[in-house]
């Protein structure tokens, strides 16, 4: 899949930097970086590797279980 249509790039008026906080009462948010985003995907990646490994022992489990049943 290629994702470069959903890229776009957010061009700053000069002299005008990004809040890294916004804040009302309170409740804050922190701007996020690239990093972030990283390791919420590495985070979700081995969440998900973990999910699918025991997914493939409990099917493997099972199918040993039903092939010593038969006579």
């Amino acid at each position: 899949m290629d994702l470069r249509g959903f890229i776009r790039r957010f061009d700053l008026p000069a002299g005008f930097t990004a809040p890294s906080l916004l804040a009302f009462d309170d409740i804050r948010a922190y701007a996020i970086t690239r990093e972030h985003l990283a390791g919420a995907v590495r985070w979700w990646f081995r969440a998900w590797s973990r999910y699918r490994l025991s997914m493939v022992v409990a099917a493997a489990m099972d199918n040993r279980y039903s092939r010593s049943s038969r006579p």
